[in-house]
């Protein structure tokens, strides 16, 4: 899938009336500060003060001495409506899955060599009081980024939740835009703390609960040092200044009811499928799934800390349920489209399977298996795009800018080389780990039955 820099959200905007409720007092606030989960956010006196505290005065005066309702509301009517309440938005495209739930869809360059991209998915439920963000992304800046544009659009909107679905470094240590502290029990790497984030993020509150599986808070107490200083090198200084590590401080449960974005979500733990614990969100009223890492639009799936079994056991679960919608990681399908999506992640895993069997069959090598597993269709590696505002965000250079010393559509060309180089590299190592997963239930054939059979249909003897 293209490495571009953009950002995607889907989601619902509040009538005008809405989100401009009156507060319940005028104090003055500047564009930027946050109301901390006061209703109603900034109402017009209160923009009125940030732009210009003259303008808002006459108002005030005028009301008094007309002493008649008619001339408040006129001399309100006179103010822009159309002001927003902030300066500098990120100005992200929003667009419809379901009210109440948005998606943002990110991808990230490396700046070094030898360094890795990232993609990921962030899903908000809800735009109002009490808003859950579901893996707001890998750095400090891009939460903010995330952050901001929301309250922008949203003024009354009061992060109150994150939930980190598992424990990978592009999921999760924007945890930190939203939390003023870093757990103090995680050491932080050495270059994390030469970084000078602000005491306070803008929109940072200590009543944001962070909230994961007991597997993925203790998979990021374990690798969170290690990933964020990875990160460092992947993105750079600049891109990842303010990142640091916020532990999850609320565990999740199997079959927990969680409220979000005026949903009931219930809460599944798939241990040891793409990584150790994957937390996944099923709405049962509604038929929608939000599958975490579990499902892959174009971006290769990622076989690290799980397993294939455990994986196709996941994604059984879920296509048992007939969700109506599903979001994944670069992926949102409704009705008539979800089946064939979860069919194709299990496709990809059980090629693996079937190709690890039949090299075992005709006594490969695991390095001669890797040397020669063939590129899976179904994932063709696409071209790079670039879009200002995700750069932007991601403290990454913009278009026209020159980076390591190369024009833009050079530029472009070594990050979709590299890119696809990537996409092959990951999908050997997942050829990889499944080998190794297969090859000793391929031992074990003639003692016990197949754990692969009701998932993928295999060749049991290709000429051994």
């Amino acid at each position: 899938m293209p490495v571009s820099t953009d950002l995607v959200v889907q989601t619902i905007a509040p009538p005008l009336s809405q989100s401009n409720k009156s507060a319940t007092h005028s104090e003055q606030l500047s564009p930027e500060e946050p109301t901390h989960g006061r209703p109603g956010g900034l109402d017009l006196f209160q923009y009125g003060a940030s732009e210009g505290a003259g303008l808002t005065q006459v108002l005030r005066v005028r009301c008094a001495q007309l002493r008649w309702i008619v001339g408040c509301s006129l001399a309100l009517l006179a103010w822009p409506t159309g002001a927003a309440p902030c300066t500098d938005p990120p100005e992200l495209a929003w667009q419809t899955v379901l009210p109440g739930v948005a998606v943002v869809h990110g991808q990230w360059h490396a700046v070094t060599e030898d360094g890795r991209s990232h993609a990921a998915t962030t899903v908000v439920l809800g735009q109002n009081a009490d808003v859950t963000v579901i893996d707001p992304g890998p750095t400090y800046g891009v939460g903010q980024a995330l952050q901001k544009d929301l309250k922008c659009r949203h003024p009354a909107s009061s992060v109150t939740r994150l939930i980190n679905t598992h424990a990978h470094a592009e999921q999760v240590l924007a945890n930190a835009a939203w939390v003023p502290e870093a757990s103090a029990d995680v050491p932080q790497v050495e270059a994390a703390k030469r970084r000078a984030a602000p005491a306070v993020p803008m929109g940072a509150s200590v009543d944001v609960v962070v909230a994961a599986t007991l597997g993925t808070q203790q998979a990021m107490r374990q690798r969170c040092p290690d990933c964020l200083a990875a990160l460092q090198h992947d993105l750079g200084e600049q891109a990842s200044r303010g990142s640091r590590i916020v532990l999850p401080t609320e565990v999740l449960h199997d079959g927990q009811l969680v409220q979000a974005g005026g949903r009931s979500w219930q809460v599944h733990d798939m241990r040891h499928a793409h990584t150790e614990s994957d937390l996944v969100l099923w709405s049962a009223q509604e038929a929608i799934v939000l599958a975490g890492g579990l499902v892959d639009g174009d971006v290769l799936p990622v076989l690290a800390q799980g397993s294939v079994q455990g994986w196709l056991h996941a994604l059984a679960r879920m296509r048992a349920w007939q969700p109506q919608w599903l979001v994944g990681q670069h992926l949102v399908r409704g009705p008539g489209q979800v089946q064939a999506a979860l069919l194709r992640q299990q496709h990809y895993l059980c090629s693996l399977v079937s190709y690890a069997w039949q090299g075992l069959e005709r006594g490969w090598s695991e390095a001669e298996a890797v040397q020669h597993v063939p590129w899976p269709a179904a994932w063709e590696a696409g071209s790079l795009q670039e879009s200002p505002s995700l750069q932007k965000a991601a403290g990454l250079p913009t278009n026209g800018q020159h980076r390591g010393g190369l024009s833009e559509p050079a530029q472009q060309a070594k990050a979709q080389s590299a890119w696809k180089a990537q996409q092959r590299q990951q999908h050997a190592f997942n050829q990889l780990r499944a080998w190794r997963e297969v090859e000793l239930s391929w031992l074990e054939q003639a003692e016990r039955h197949s754990p692969w059979a009701s998932w993928c249909a295999l060749t049991p003897d290709v000429g051994r």
